[in-house]
């Protein structure tokens, strides 16, 4: 089966505009988050990330969207949201984002690396499945890496399902205020954390977490590939 790609958009965070209709590389919006609000749901649309440094948050919110780095490495950098107040205490979990959220089915993530992430590094959300993380890295998070998460607390369990992670790295993620509830520091910072069921993990690699390379405590039917 063929699929037709529906749009394309394109990204550049030196030289785009917000106020261009990121048609064409010349055009480009300056964030990946003006892109994705371009997109339609169940269209196939293909943005296009120019490489460079993008502090932004991104929320993939489009169903079957594609999110493409190209020309050099895109740099999701979290380093201007804090994990800390200024009087030195912990912000809590719940307001702080991932660098890199997925919260629609269908979707393809490529060529796309989250740095300093003050949380997740690549969050697949309870509305993630069927999609694909691809040549993606996840390095110096405050949590874990790359988590396919679920609704805490759901009596009926869901949770991103049915993911491929292909060719990832999460490395040097350390959860520092595990402490705040009791573990020692940097207990719960995996690479890889899967909640969901048959999430299958393909030649990827996981090095110097504080916790686990792979954390597969509550994964069913998950497998792991060559990593």
């Amino acid at each position: 089966m063929v699929i037709p790609f529906g749009n394309k958009y394109y990204v550049n965070s030196q030289q785009g505009n917000n106020n261009a209709d990121g048609l064409t590389p010349g055009t480009a919006k300056r964030t990946i988050t003006a892109a994705i609000a371009l997109a339609q749901d169940n269209h196939h649309d293909i943005i296009f990330v120019k490489g460079g440094t993008y502090t932004e948050a991104v929320n993939l919110n489009k169903s079957t969207t594609w999110l493409v780095g190209y020309d050099g490495d895109v740099l999701i950098n979290g380093i201007n949201r804090p994990v800390v107040n200024a009087n030195g205490t912990a912000i809590p979990k719940n307001n702080r984002t991932p660098n890199i959220s997925v919260n629609a089915p269908y979707c393809i993530l490529m060529n796309l690396d989250s740095v300093n992430s003050p949380y997740f590094g690549i969050d697949l959300g309870p509305q993630c499945d069927y999609s694909m993380i691809i040549n993606c890295a996840a390095i110096d998070g405050a949590d874990v890496g790359m988590i396919c998460s679920d609704i805490f607390g759901s009596p009926t369990g869901e949770a991103a399902s049915f993911n491929q992670f292909i060719g990832c790295t999460c490395a040097y993620n350390y959860d520092f205020d595990s402490m705040l509830i009791g573990d020692p520091p940097g207990a719960h910072g995996d690479g890889f954390e899967n909640e969901g069921v048959k999430n299958h993990y393909i030649k990827c690699t996981a090095y110097a977490n504080s916790d686990d390379g792979f954390d597969m405590f509550r994964s069913n039917m998950s497998n792991l590939y060559q990593c």
